[in-house]
């Protein structure tokens, strides 16, 4: 999420085709299994989401995302996916 490029060619779950256009009613739904019809297992809580934006915004912008990956669960105890936080 913090290091995104936009050069996935449409594969990112909040790419504008799948999630509306950008500011038109975007909602955080998780990561949504369309196939399935049911939220995904791997979700995280919109307050984990928005704390690990936060903290990168005023904290750690400087940081390339496998230090911020790993500041986050050694002194903010945020324990997510690295794969979640790229």
């Amino acid at each position: 999420m913090v290091g995104s490029r936009g050069d996935h060619g449409g594969q990112r779950p909040h790419d504008a085709e799948t999630a509306g256009e950008a500011g038109a009613g975007w909602r955080y739904s998780g990561l949504a299994d369309r196939r399935k019809g049911r939220v995904s297992s791997h979700r995280i809580p919109l307050q984990t989401a928005e704390e690990v934006l936060r903290l990168y915004r005023e904290q750690y912008s400087d940081f390339n995302v496998c230090h911020f990956h790993e500041k986050l669960r050694e002194l903010n105890g945020i324990e997510i996916s690295y794969t979640w936080v790229y």
